[in-house]
């Protein structure tokens, strides 16, 4: 018969298909191993579940058995035993939540809703008060005296071997199954935005200007000065569009005539006569 209060007990091994480690006790005496359940926080039945990644092994932690059977042990939480930890350890806001996982991505929200997530490949998200830089993170190691030390935990010291550059795609779902509009960028860092859905509006508007996908497909280029180009089999300008090139090249479409037109088959003839 188990003892009814938590045992100190260290991983061995892991069963992720049964989301369950073996470990031993640090009392040793009878059962010098168990296997060992995940407790989890709130739902856990067939359909839900509240799952958090299996503690590596080498984690010390603490487990209880209930009913004093050594079949129903579940992990209680883990703990640092010495003096290395990953603990972020802001002194001035006890609030954080820092999630570090074993790939290398990690989030980390403070007080004040500031947020900043780094992903495995070194890709960032900062939503910040205070600019787009990530918050530096630290953790506590200890120096050749057995000393605790604040150190910085940046992204290098996370991942040793980086992978390449991730792809990220958004597919939005769209009632009646037709697919709705996709963002995605491929892992060379070409974009795109797309949509299968007809009868929509894209419009992309920036400091006054705007581009806009009709309906029907149609394209118009409205600068913030008022003009505007419209594709629709054919090309109108009103005042000064400028479309630049590579290199700062550009070329200026202004509202102009040309003398001896003449009506042909589907064009027009240069001023000159010629084709």
């Amino acid at each position: 018969m188990l003892p009814p209060f938590p045992l100190v007990a260290q991983v061995l091994t892991q069963d992720p298909e049964n989301d369950s480690v073996t470990v031993v006790l640090q009392s040793g005496g009878q059962f010098p191993t168990a296997p060992i359940k995940m407790l989890y926080h709130g739902h856990a039945d067939g359909m839900r579940i509240n799952k958090k990644p299996l503690p590596g092994k080498g984690t010390w932690g603490l487990v209880m058995f209930a009913n004093g059977d050594i079949r129903n042990g579940v992990w209680l939480g883990g703990y640092h035993s010495s003096l290395i930890d990953a603990i972020p350890n802001n002194a001035s806001d006890p609030f954080v939540h820092y999630d570090a996982h074993f790939s290398g991505h990690w989030n980390h929200l403070d007080t004040y809703g500031n947020y900043a997530q780094q992903w495995a490949d070194g890709s960032t998200l900062v939503v910040n008060a205070s600019g787009a830089a990530l918050p530096t993170i630290y953790r506590h190691t200890v120096d050749q005296t057995q000393v605790q030390q604040r150190v910085k935990y940046p992204y290098k010291d996370r991942v040793s071997a980086p992978p390449k550059p991730f792809a990220m795609a958004f597919t939005q779902a769209v009632s009646g199954g037709n697919g709705g509009c996709a963002f995605s960028v491929d892992a060379s860092g070409n974009s795109t935005l797309s949509s299968s859905v007809t009868g929509k509006t894209s419009t992309i508007t920036y400091n006054g200007a705007s581009i806009k996908i009709d309906a029907t497909g149609n394209i118009q280029m409205t600068p913030a000065g008022g003009a505007y180009v419209v594709v629709n089999g054919e090309l109108h300008a009103t005042g000064n569009i400028i479309a630049g090139y590579g290199g700062g090249s550009s070329v200026t479409l202004l509202n102009h005539t040309h003398g001896g037109v003449t009506t042909g088959s589907g064009h027009t003839v240069k001023p000159d006569g010629g084709t």
